[in-house]
């Protein structure tokens, strides 16, 4: 995903819902 302002939040966001959802915590590359 790109990292706009903006848009990578909301990325972050959809990442955290969808990993709650699935009860898995992906790997994340820049942290």
């Amino acid at each position: 995903m790109g990292h706009p302002e903006p848009a990578s939040g909301l990325c972050q966001i959809a990442k955290a819902i969808l990993a709650h959802q699935h009860g898995m915590i992906p790997g994340n590359l820049h942290y």
